[in-house]
């Protein structure tokens, strides 16, 4: 412990987010390393961010555990007197269909609503994305190796020819 009495922070303002699919270190300013460290002297300000973040952090949890989401992120911004914008980034695990996308942005409302207090759904930004199914073309992978396998071997009897043709030059029979 410091002379002051204060605790120093680890350093770990660079957190990986509770999903592996995002995980990248965060290295930027963001909302949870201005405000996440429970070191800082409390604020009005800091407290309202802290409460973002924890809601924002259970509501990614919930998301994130629902069986058609791979990953999730959400970012909940509040003001005093108004109620809290939502904005939710899921990526589903297949292509869904209309009506089932229109199912889950519906749950993922209703449990934006439940989680955070005086949300309403016409607070939400929802965005979801399904993976883009891409056309896989021939793997080029034994192609490649037989053009490099008849290249190695041309060149091995260029070679041999090359020198072939230097003893013969010298007058000298080729060694064996």
């Amino acid at each position: 412990m410091p002379a002051s009495g204060c605790s120093i922070s680890d350093g770990s303002s660079h957190e990986i987010s509770a999903r592996e699919g995002f995980g990248r270190q965060r290295s930027r300013a963001d909302k949870r390393s201005l405000f996440g460290d429970p070191t800082l002297v409390p604020t009005r300000e800091g407290e309202r961010m802290r409460r973002e973040i924890a809601y924002a952090g259970e509501l990614e949890a919930t998301i994130a555990a629902l069986p058609s989401v791979a990953q999730a992120r959400v970012n909940v911004r509040s003001a005093a007197d108004n109620a809290p914008h939502i904005t939710v980034v899921a990526h589903t695990h297949h292509r869904l269909d209309a009506s089932t996308l229109a199912k889950l942005k519906g749950t993922i409302n209703g449990l934006g609503v439940s989680i955070v207090p005086r949300a309403t759904p016409q607070n939400f930004v929802i965005a979801l994305a399904t993976p883009v199914l891409v056309p896989h073309g021939p793997r080029l992978a034994w192609p490649l190796a037989l053009a490099l396998l008849g290249l190695g071997v041309s060149l091995g009897v260029a070679a041999e020819r090359i020198r072939g043709r230097s003893w013969a030059n010298l007058g000298m029979p080729r060694p064996k």
